[in-house]
This record gives C-alpha cells, structure tokens and sequence, in this order.
C-alpha cells in the first residue's frame, strides 16, 4: 500500500514541453506504507560528477542508517579516450584520485566495492556478504541494464534524471533544455524499465527555477541540479518508494515531448542558412565553442567560434540601423566562389577587437570575441576577419561557406 501526496496532477498529466516551459509545475512526491522489507544491498551504476554526488548521498545515509542500506557496490564503463590520437583517458578531477573516472576515484575515496563493465553480458552481480543485490540504482551511467539483471533484484532498480520527465528523455537533457531556452528544469526519480531508457514509472519530481536563463551555462545548469537529483533519491530511499512504485504508464495528451538526443559534433555547426538568431548563443552555452566554415578569398576554412556573448541594441541605435541597411547589399554580392562553394554573408561590425552581428529577434545580437582558424591560434575575431571578411568602404561581413557535404542538421527546436 502507498500514500500519495501531491499539490497537483499536472505533472502527471501534462507533458513539460515548449508550451509550458515557463510553467512551474508542483513537486509531488509519493510515501509507501509496506513496512516489510530488508537492508538494501545496492548496485550503484554511474559514471561522471551528476552520479558522483547521488553515490556520496547514498553512502552518507548507509552511514547514517546501515539497517537501511546494508551496502553499496558500483559498477562504472571503462573509461574513454577522448583527443584526436586516443592517448588520452578522460579523468577525474578531483583529489585524491585524478586519473581515473570520478565515480571511480569517489567509490576508491569511499572505500566501496567497484567493478568495471562495457557489457552486462555473462556477468553475475556480486554477492555482499553472501546475500544478493536486492536494488539496482542507476545514474549517468549510459549503458542499459538488461531484463535478467534488473529481475535479479528484489526490489528493481530506481533512476535520477536530470529533467521533468517524460521532456527531454535521452542521453543529453541538460544541453537541450538550454537549446529549448526554457526557464525551468527539474529532476525526475523513476523506475528502470526493464525494455528502454527513460520510460519507468514516474515517483517523483521536482521543478527547478533556472536563474538567468539567457546566459545559464551546461556547467552552471549541471551544478544546479546536481545537488537536487541526489537529495530526491535518498529521500526516494527513505520513504522506501522501491517497494511499491507507482504505475504512470496511462496515455498523456498534449504536445509530443522532445527527444533528448545524443550530441554530437555536427550539432555545434552554424549554419547560415538557419538565419543568425539566439539559437547560436544557446549552441554555445550548452554544448560549447560552435564550428562552421568561412571563405578566405581563395579557400575554404573551418574556424571555431572561441567566445560568444549576447549583446542588446539599444532602441534608436544607428549601429543597428547601418546593420539593417547593409543587409540591402547582400543580394549584389556573389553568391558563389569560382569553382568553390556556395557563400553567405552576415554584417556585422567591429567592437574593442570583437566583432558584432545583429540577429532576427528584435534589439537583440552576438558579440564574437576569438575565433580560431584551422592550423591558427585563437585570434581575436576582428584580426581574423579584418584578413578573411568581405570588406567593401563601411561594409564588413562574414563570408560564411557552406560545405560540400551536409553536416547532420540538429533537430528543430
């Protein structure tokens, strides 16, 4: 038997999507009423700083009440080689393990039981003790937990997701509540659903206001609900949600949620053809430094946006006006290098060596402080285009062009 306490069933009922991202729902949360269980033996699944600091949660509480949470195992991927050549293992980046991956250095730190696996394959949980895992909890961990695994458990498996689900289900719901622009989150704690990602029954959430939405970095958004995520599953613990979940799987109504996709490297490519708008600062800020390709005058080159910042015209600003009137000239200009791809071009002007570009939304533009040319340092963005740009008496502009072959276009947002 369960009590259920809620201020509202909206959050329920109604998916968080574009339409309601300035609505803040109301948190809920659910209280089981079974008093027959055991100590937990927890499997702990994770990877990175957002699971990191569930599993410091969790193993204060095991400290706290160990008649509760008897132990905790972690299991984590191998580490991945990132840089061009692969030599490099991402790593930790806190003491006193720096070389490792940071669920691995914090479960070393907490002296606890860990296990590396790419693949559940052939594998048996361990046996604290002599007893079997009873609850399976995964966080950040990016791998699936297959059926045989998760039915071994007595009390299933529980999941922290960083967003108000069903928005945003996916590997990367973070980067794309800053694309969306939205100006709340939130974090979600759900069943493992034994056949796909993110599609458990809903226990509990809670909203969260993002300060400065306009300018809310990845990193900021991550430490902001970090912090949140791990508090919802220890008190998910607390009330003992695992013994009796909930079943929210009726039909919802109401607009489709988006996709949390997977980002990839294409996803940060400006494309000139989408028209200069926000979205590019929020590229910036969620997923980093964006890319696209400029004409050099005789060649193509790919450059790396270093820094971005929004920039607001004033209301009768005659920087804005020129702007708007040398966008007249751009039909004249050629539409296409000889022999050589297709160009756009964006005006813009030159400010205390950044440069400057108006945007389609009202008053507002994008300041772009360094660009990095490909086999260059980074530069300030005015000395890169002062020798790549199209120049012509007061007329500055970003020769934008396009590349042979497609890059994946992002979803629309």
């Amino acid at each position: 038997m369960r009590c259920r306490i809620w201020a509202s069933v909206a959050i329920l009922r109604t998916p968080y999507s574009r339409a309601s991202a300035n609505h803040v729902p109301s948190p809920f949360r659910l209280y089981s009423t079974n008093d027959s269980w055991e100590p937990l033996r927890i499997l702990f699944c994770g990877s990175d700083e957002f699971s990191s600091a569930s599993l410091r949660a969790l193993h204060a509480e095991h400290l706290r009440d160990p008649q509760s949470i008897a132990s905790i195992d972690v299991v984590h991927r191998p580490a991945k080689r990132v840089d061009r050549g692969l030599k490099t293992i991402r790593q930790g980046n806190r003491a006193p393990f720096p070389n490792v991956l940071p669920i691995s250095g914090v479960a070393q730190e907490l002296n606890l039981p860990v296990h590396e696996r790419d693949t559940f394959t052939g594998w048996e949980p361990p046996k604290p003790n002599g007893s079997s895992i009873n609850l399976i909890v995964a966080v950040s961990f990016g791998l699936f937990i297959p059926p045989r695994i998760l039915g071994s458990a007595k009390y299933g498996g529980l999941n922290v997701h960083p967003s108000l689900l069903p928005q945003f289900r996916g590997a990367a719901p973070l980067q794309h509540t800053i694309l969306q622009g939205n100006k709340y989150t939130g974090v979600t704690l759900q069943t493992l659903d034994p056949h796909a990602f993110d599609h458990g029954d809903i226990i509990s959430q809670v909203p969260i206001r993002i300060p400065r939405p306009d300018k809310v970095t990845y990193q900021e958004l991550l430490e902001l609900v970090t912090p949140e995520a791990a508090k919802l599953l220890t008190d998910g613990i607390r009330d003992r949600l695992f013994l009796d979940p909930p079943k929210t799987d009726q039909p919802r109504t109401g607009p489709a949620p988006i996709h949390a996709h997977k980002i990839l490297p294409e996803h940060r490519y400006i494309d000139p053809r989408r028209g200069m708008t926000m979205y590019i600062n929020r590229q910036y800020r969620a997923l980093g430094r964006p890319w696209s390709y400029l004409w050099t005058g005789s060649e193509k080159k790919r450059v790396i946006f270093n820094h971005i910042e929004f920039y607001h015209f004033g209301e009768k600003s005659q920087t804005r006006a020129r702007l708007s009137a040398d966008l007249n000239t751009i039909p004249f200009l050629p539409s296409k290098a000889p022999n050589g791809p297709e160009l756009w071009y964006t005006p813009y002007f030159e400010d205390k060596g950044s440069i400057v570009i108006r945007t389609n939304e009202r008053h507002k533009g994008l300041r772009f402080k360094d660009i990095i040319v490909e086999g260059q340092e980074s530069k300030k963005a005015a000395d890169v285009l002062s020798s790549i740009g199209y120049k012509r008496g007061e007329l500055r502009c970003i020769v934008w062009a396009l590349p042979e072959r497609e890059p994946e276009k992002p979803q629309e947002i």
